[in-house]
C-alpha cells in the first residue's frame, strides 16, 4: 500500500505559468516569433 502523503515527482506543477501545456505553448509561440523576426532581418539586410 501506498502513503497518501508520499511525493511523487509526476505530481509536480512547474514554477512559472502553472501548467506544462502553457509553457509548450509560450514556447512554440516565442520559436514562431523568433522564425519570422529572423525571415524578416534577413530580407531587410540581403
Amino acid at each position: 500500500m501506498s502513503d497518501p502523503n508520499e511525493f511523487n515527482p509526476n505530481d509536480e506543477t512547474p514554477p512559472v505559468l502553472g501548467s506544462w501545456r502553457r509553457i509548450y505553448a509560450v514556447v512554440l509561440v516565442l520559436h514562431v516569433v523568433l522564425i519570422i523576426l529572423f525571415y524578416l532581418f534577413s530580407n531587410a539586410y540581403a
